[in-house]
């Protein structure tokens, strides 16, 4: 957010308070450890990760000894904790993580990286995998917990899809624009409609 006040206004206040933040994460950061720390990665990630783009290609005093020592700790603290995802999870798990991978593919210029979460997300074979994430009429994976955890997932299989489209990428239409669908099929069911479900 700080990053963004920077971009917008061009507040050297805001570049600098964003440099400091990320500067102090990479200079002592040396692990993530929890039982969550795939998810929290892949929810936090993708916001540390736009900054510092922000940042980097916003004209922001950001030295470049720092930005390295910030790539530095995605590739070696961040990317190790998620490189393997969670395939036995639910696919939320997978979506939050994916939106960070393809952010650490892309900062770091590692195509190999970014490439990894895309076809995670196109073609895997796990809850991730949009396919798998809802069947043919829309119904979330979620859908039958609650409606925050569904509409969580479609969050961030949104904000990964709108990451690979920057890229040049599409899984906005894959499987016949099954996200969509799952878009349709929870406002749906939010307007009190009757919706079709299976366990």
């Amino acid at each position: 957010t700080i990053a963004l006040r920077y971009y917008l206004s061009r507040d050297k206040d805001a570049a600098t308070a964003a440099i400091r933040i990320l500067n102090a994460w990479s200079q002592t950061l040396d692990s993530v450890t929890g039982d969550n720390r795939k998810l929290e990665l892949g929810i936090g990630g993708v916001m540390f990760l736009n900054a510092a783009e922000i940042l980097r290609y916003g004209g922001a005093p950001w030295d470049s000894r720092d930005q390295a020592a910030f790539r530095k700790m995605v590739l070696d603290v961040w990317y190790p904790v998620i490189s393997d995802f969670m395939p036995g999870y639910n696919g939320n798990w997978d979506a939050a993580i994916c939106q960070t991978i393809e952010c650490i593919g892309i900062f770091t210029d590692r195509r190999d990286i970014f490439l990894s979460a895309f076809h995670h997300l196109f073609d895997g074979k796990t809850n991730g995998a949009i396919d798998n994430y809802f069947n043919t009429w829309g119904q979330c994976q979620e859908s039958g917990r609650d409606q925050g955890h569904a509409q969580m997932g479609l969050g961030f299989l949104t904000i990964a899809s709108e990451i690979a489209w920057n890229q040049g990428y599409d899984l906005y239409s894959a499987y016949d624009n099954r996200l969509a669908l799952g878009y349709e099929y929870t406002s749906s069911y939010m307007l009190g409609n009757e919706v079709r479900y299976e366990r």
